[in-house]
């Protein structure tokens, strides 16, 4: 994979989608932690994110 950090190559694609729903929810930190938020998504490999 192009433009894949090596680190992050032997992950599978939900962990991969999965770290950059974390990444966002990072970076918008500010703006999301003065209240409840929903994180919607159509990847299906997150169907199981909230188990997390």
């Amino acid at each position: 994979e192009q433009g894949t950090l090596p680190r992050y190559q032997g992950l599978s694609i939900y962990e991969k989608e999965y770290l950059a729903v974390i990444a966002a929810v990072d970076q918008w930190r500010p703006y999301l932690q003065s209240a409840e938020f929903i994180i919607k998504t159509d990847q299906r490999s997150l169907v199981y994110l909230q188990e997390q």
